[in-house]
């Protein structure tokens, strides 16, 4: 017995609702979760019928997809009383947008339509302009069509089509289409004439969602090669029980194939025919989970001789008519190793062809075609050479109606290589590419006849994944031959979902954005797979497991702190700030945005810092060094530490006199408003004991006290360099508890692990004028450490027992003799013996 209607929502926060609906309910939509045109149809027997209006020639029926980013199921059987026309037609949107009734994105399958030949037209809409994608069976939807259809989408942009009949599940084709919308509908648009208003039915209509262990491999992309026919599947295929037939010429021939993950291939001894129709059936494919992808058919023609290696290797669109190269090309390349006659070829648009004339291209030679004489030295001129869209189009270079090779670019491509049309020549970078067209091509100056084909590297690069926008976008940076269409991600072992948001293509790789639909707790390591990858080259399926990615720290704590300025330099060396996370977790720095001001808090300058990747990253505890690029600062300075390094192209230079510097953070989903906090610095907050503090770095000390204030700063010490960029002042190896310690507590010269000694001497942040020096126990004077050096906060003395005479310091018992004097002119002293061991 049928059951009425199931609907099924996954709370909270509902990401997707499936209905099942077997229209036997006695009045249609009691549920109310079909809209549009519902008055105009039906129950009758459990079928959904027709009612429409004569007055009408076109209805539709649609329901809600709240997600997207989910593998769905779609499972009906429709009934057309009639021969499809375009007059009497049907549209089955799998997911779309509507805008006043009319489909404005998204992919539908389409029968009865001019040109379709009788087929299954798959559509696409993209901004309400309408084009087809392909055709499948054609012929087999003439004549009163009644099909059962399955379709499987992954959840991300691989669709794969199955017909239901009595000898079992037969796919009939597969496309890609990549949603650009997380939520839509779906659902069914009628065309038709008044004697069509109640031949329409549907048995039943299902949506699920399903895991992606629960569908099987869906076919991705197959190309037929010189040595056999090579198929591309979404996942890791099993091998052991899978059946081929293959007809070459109508002729049945012996067949072999071979699995390589996600690869199958087939080959035969027949293939090595020169020209071929061929009909290849494959069935029990099925993955490691058990679940099975049904009968695939495929065919085509190939050309198996060595007429396959001629190559389209570039094309100038749009000529610069101010430029050597005034009129458009069409370039052709024989990468065999035989001479091939042209006269049986054409090149072709999208809008007319024309036939090659019949001369001979050798081994490795180079032709080029134009359709003007005197441009282009040893080129062949052929009146009426298509004319070249100059934003996009595809070129064809036939043999006979067979196509051997073509090269497409659009409008897009120019962007991608951030160039304009005009004067632009477009190449081919590689001589087998299976991905997206426009990785394929490069761009530049013209350069007719020479050819260099890239042999594209034995190895991508590795993914790298790192979290961004407070853990609501998951970077993914990849080669850019890696196909990341396809891509899945799963949490902890759960699939994740989430939308493309952006994507950036930087020279050899890209990097995308994924907006994730789960919430992440912050400062937390998540383990995190990506799978379904694709190599370009080799058309390998691919996944990377991250054991442990760390998100972002919690943007409500106020984290980012300065901890040094250096705002009077000496001649030649330049300004910087040193921050600090006080956090433990990583926070993005482009996520803030800096203001400097003058001593009356009149705004200077703001500076905004991009990132392309993680490069401003700044780990929990850790320092940051902000400076010009023209600064030469590493060579300037003695950084200590791994601190980040910002240079900046419009660092301002800050007032010698002071000023005040202000740091704002972003709030999530919001501008720059949140202010973390003021700070203050002025040439008036150095030492007493500073007469010249030119060269010399303000540092906090401080991290709880108001930094607008002179209270929470000091002057770099003396023995430091009177800077410390990249430690916090008080932190690392200068924390320790006692005013005067040893490390180790004898030093021992010479010896691998005891010949070298730290003295380490606290005073107050006041900073005080320190003198420091070592006397044997009669009172003759062996070592001066320090000499009335300025010092603040602490102080650490290396040495290696050398006296100030150059000799090594012999064994025995020795004092330490350590001087303060004060801003008040006080002075304390300090004895402590010092052991020398032998």
């Amino acid at each position: 017995m049928k059951r009425i209607i199931l609907i099924v929502c996954f709370l909270p926060n509902i990401v997707f609702c499936q209905i099942v609906d077997e229209f036997n309910a006695i009045k249609f939509n009691e549920d109310q979760q079909w809209h549009g045109d519902t008055n105009f149809f039906k129950t009758e027997e459990g079928h959904l019928i027709s009612n429409f209006s004569t007055e009408k020639n076109s209805s539709f029926l649609y329901h809600k997809l709240n997600d997207l980013k989910n593998p769905l199921l779609y499972d009906f059987h429709l009934e057309m009383a009639f021969s499809p026309s375009s007059s009497n037609a049907l549209q089955i949107l799998l997911a779309g947008e509507l805008e006043k009734q009319n489909i404005i994105n998204g992919i539908a399958l389409q029968i009865g339509e001019t040109g379709s030949n009788d087929g299954l037209n798959v559509i696409k809409y993209k901004d309400g302009i309408k084009s087809k994608v392909t055709t499948f069976s054609e012929g087999q939807f003439s004549n009163s069509p009644s099909k059962r259809l399955l379709i499987t989408y992954n959840g991300v942009s691989s669709w794969q089509i199955k017909e239901k009949t009595d000898q079992g599940e037969i796919v009939i084709g597969s496309f890609d289409y990549l949603p650009e919308f997380v939520s839509g509908i779906s659902g069914l648009f009628f065309n038709y004439t008044s004697t069509r208003v109640d031949k329409f039915r549907f048995d039943y209509w299902r949506v699920k969602k399903i895991s992606e262990e629960e569908s099987g491999p869906v076919m991705i992309d197959h190309i037929a090669t010189k040595d056999g026919i090579t198929l591309y599947f979404s996942k890791k295929i099993k091998c052991d029980d899978i059946e081929t037939e293959l007809l070459i010429n109508g002729v049945s021939a012996e067949s072999n194939y071979s699995c390589n993950d996600s690869i199958l291939e087939v080959t035969s001894l027949a293939w090595e025919q020169k020209f071929k129709n061929y009909e290849l059936k494959i069935s029990n494919i099925s993955d490691f989970n058990g679940n099975s992808t049904g009968l695939i058919r495929i065919s085509g023609s190939h050309v198996s001789d060595n007429r396959n290696t001629l190559l389209i290797t570039e094309v100038l669109p749009d000529p610069d008519r101010n430029s050597n190269y005034t009129e458009e090309f069409i370039e052709i390349y024989n990468s065999g190793d035989q001479n091939i006659s042209l006269g049986e070829f054409s090149i072709c648009d999208l809008s007319k062809c024309i036939n090659l004339p019949d001369i001979v291209i050798g081994t490795n030679e180079v032709i080029v075609f134009t359709g003007k004489e005197g441009v282009y030295p040893e080129s062949i001129i052929i009146t009426g050479l298509p004319s070249l869209n100059n934003t996009g189009d595809q070129v064809f270079l036939k043999y006979g109606e067979n196509t051997v090779d073509s090269f497409s670019y659009s409008d897009n491509t120019f962007r991608s290589l951030d160039l304009t049309s005009s004067g632009t020549s477009l190449k081919r970078r590689f001589q087998n590419f299976i991905c997206d067209g426009d990785l394929n091509i490069s761009g530049g100056d013209p350069g007719p006849g020479n050819v260099k084909l890239e042999s594209g590297p034995e190895k991508l690069a590795d993914l790298k994944i790192t979290f961004s926008d407070y853990n609501k976008i998951l970077k993914v940076k990849s080669d850019a031959l890696t196909d990341i269409s396809n891509l899945k991600i799963s949490i902890e072992n759960q699939n994740t979902q989430f939308q493309i948001t952006d994507e950036i293509r930087l020279g050899n790789y890209k990097i995308n954005h994924f907006k994730i639909e789960d919430h992440l707790n912050h400062n937390q390591q998540y383990k995190i797979k990506l799978s379904g990858q694709k190599n370009c080259i080799t058309g390998k399926i691919d996944s990377v497991l991250f054991e442990s990615i760390n998100t972002m720290d919690d943007p409500e704590k106020e984290c980012l702190k300065v901890s040094e300025f250096m705002f009077d330099p000496e001649t030649g060396k330049g300004d910087f700030i040193e921050i600090y996370n006080e956090c433990g977790g990583i926070i993005e720095i482009s996520k803030y945005k800096f203001i400097f001001m003058d001593h009356n808090q009149i705004v200077d300058d703001t500076i905004n810092i991009e990132e392309k990747f993680d490069e401003y990253h700044l780990a929990g505890k850790s320092v940051g060094l902000i400076y010009s690029e023209d600064s030469d600062f590493e060579e300037n300075y003695f950084v200590e530490g791994s601190p980040l390094l910002i240079e900046l192209k419009n660092f301002i230079n800050l007032r010698n006199s002071g000023g005040y510097f202000e740091i704002f953070r972003e709030i999530p989903g919001e501008e720059f408003k949140k202010e973390i906090e003021r700070s203050g610095y002025f040439e008036g907050w150095h030492s007493y004991w500073m007469d010249d503090t030119e060269g010399v770095s303000l540092e906090r000390f401080n991290f709880e006290g108001d930094p607008a204030f002179e209270s929470v700063w000091k002057s770099a010490s003396e023995l430091n360099n009177y800077s410390t960029p990249g430690i916090i002042s008080g932190s690392g190896e200068m924390a320790y508890n006692e005013e005067i310690s040893f490390q180790p507590k004898v030093i021992i010269p010479g010896d691998p692990y005891y010949g070298e000694q730290m003295i380490h001497l606290k005073t107050d942040n006041s900073g005080r004028i320190v003198t420091v020096e070592l006397f044997s126990l009669s009172g003759k004077l062996i070592k001066t450490f320090c000499l009335d050096c300025y010092v603040s906060d602490s102080l650490t003395l290396r040495w290696e027992g050398i006296q100030d005479s150059g000799q090594v310091i012999k064994p025995g018992h020795y004092i330490l003799r350590v001087t303060y004097i004060d801003s008040n002119g006080n002075d304390d002293l300090i004895i402590r013996p010092l052991a020398v061991g032998l």
